[in-house]
C-alpha cells in the first residue's frame, strides 16, 4: 500500500520542513502538478535541501526527454569535489508516459525497473534527486517505489466546474496574488482580483505575470483598482496562442514546435500564427527603438543591471513618455497619408 505520510500537498511544505530531522531528509522527490506551483516548491524544497550551501555549485539541472535513465543515475551518483551536498533535478520527467518512437527521449519498462533497484539501494549522502512532472499514475510500480522510499509533493489543483474545485481554483489564485502583491507591500482591491481571474483563466503563470505588471503600473499605490486591470490587462483566458509567442521570446525551439503543431491541430490558419508573431516582433522593435533612444540622450545607467526601484523611479516614466510620443507619430502620420 502507498504511504500517505510521505506525501504532502504544496501548501503544506513549510509545516512539513519542521517536522524533519537531518536523518530524515528523503533523497529522493517526486513534484507533480500545475508548472508554477512546481517551480515554487522546488524553490523551496531545494533551499531546505541545500542550507547555505551554494546552489550554482550543488544544483544540476536537467531537461527529461533528453537525457537517459542511465545519465540521470550517473549524475546523481557522482560525487562534487566543491560542496559536500547535490540536487540533481530532472524536469518534466518521463516517468508515467507510455514509451513511444516520437522525438525525445522516453523511458522504457527496463529504465524504469533500473531507476527502482537504484532507488532500493538507496542513493549516496547528502545527494538528492528531484523529477517534476506534470501527471502521475498511483498504480505504476515507480510511483509506488518512490513514495516507499522518497517523498512525493502533490502540486496539483483540481481543474473542474464543481463548486468544491472553483474554490480550491480560487483559493490557489488568492495565496499566489498574496505571495507576489506581499513583495511589493501592495494589494488588490476585491472587484480587480476577480476581473483579473476572468480575464486570466486559471493559468498561474499569465496569473502572477499579470500581476507583476499591475504592480508596475499602480506605481506608489498601495491597491490595485479595477480600472488599473481594465487599462493594462487583455483576456488571455484559454489562448493558446500565449504559450507559443512565450516559446519564441525564450528561444524555446522544442516547446515552440509543439505549440505549433498544437494550434495547427485546432485549425489555426498561419495567417493567424504569423499575425502573432509580428505583434511580438513589433513590441521586440519597440524595446530597442526606445533602448537606443534613452541612451543616446546619454542616459548613463546600465538597463541590464538596474535595480526595480530605480526602474520603477527613473525609467518607467521615460518609457510611458516615449510611448506617447510614439502614439502621437503614428496619429499624424496616418492623418498625412489620409
Amino acid at each position: 500500500m502507498v504511504q500517505n505520510k510521505n506525501s504532502v500537498k504544496h501548501n503544506q511544505l513549510d509545516s512539513f520542513f519542521k517536522s524533519f530531522k537531518d536523518n530524515d531528509v528523503p533523497g529522493l522527490i517526486l513534484m507533480y502538478g500545475d508548472s508554477y506551483l512546481m517551480n515554487q516548491a522546488f524553490e523551496s524544497f531545494s533551499s531546505f535541501l541545500l542550507g547555505d550551501t551554494d546552489k550554482q555549485l550543488a544544483l544540476e539541472t536537467l531537461e527529461g526527454g533528453t537525457i537517459s535513465m542511465g545519465d540521470i543515475i550517473e549524475q546523481v551518483s557522482t560525487f562534487s569535489f566543491l560542496v559536500s551536498k547535490k540536487i540533481v533535478a530532472v524536469k518534466n520527467a518521463p516517468l508515467f508516459q507510455a514509451h513511444t518512437n516520437s522525438q525525445g527521449i522516453s523511458f522504457t519498462p527496463s529504465d524504469l525497473d533500473h531507476l527502482i533497484d537504484f532507488i532500493k539501494k538507496g542513493l549516496p549522502a547528502d545527494h538528492f534527486l528531484i523529477f517534476t512532472t506534470p501527471v502521475i499514475d498511483k498504480r505504476k510500480k515507480i510511483y509506488k517505489a518512490i513514495v516507499d522510499k522518497g517523498f512525493v509533493i502533490d502540486c496539483s489543483v483540481a481543474t473542474g466546474s464543481r463548486k468544491a474545485d472553483v474554490d480550491e481554483q480560487k483559493s490557489v489564485l488568492q495565496a499566489v496574488a498574496r505571495q507576489v502583491l506581499s513583495k511589493s507591500n501592495k494589494s488588490i482591491e476585491a472587484p480587480a482580483f476577480h476581473s483579473l481571474v476572468e480575464l486570466t483563466g486559471f493559468n498561474l503563470d499569465l496569473f502572477s505575470q499579470n500581476l507583476e505588471k499591475l504592480i508596475v503600473f499602480s506605481g506608489k499605490r498601495s491597491a490595485i483598482s479595477l480600472l488599473d486591470v481594465k487599462k493594462v490587462i487583455i483576456r488571455d483566458k484559454k489562448d493558446p496562442i500565449f504559450n507559443l509567442t512565450n516559446a519564441l521570446m525564450a528561444k524555446d525551439v522544442k516547446n515552440g514546435l509543439f505549440y505549433l503543431s498544437s494550434l495547427f491541430n485546432e485549425g489555426y490558419h498561419p495567417l493567424q500564427i504569423l499575425k502573432s508573431f509580428e505583434n511580438q516582433i513589433r513590441k521586440l522593435v519597440l524595446v530597442k527603438c526606445f533602448t537606443q533612444d534613452f541612451y543616446q540622450n546619454k542616459n548613463s545607467m546600465n538597463l541590464k543591471q538596474i535595480n526595480f526601484n530605480l526602474f520603477k523611479q527613473q525609467v518607467l516614466p521615460k518609457i510611458i513618455t516615449y510611448d506617447e510620443q510614439t502614439k502621437n507619430t503614428i496619429e499624424e502620420r496616418e492623418k498625412y497619408l489620409s
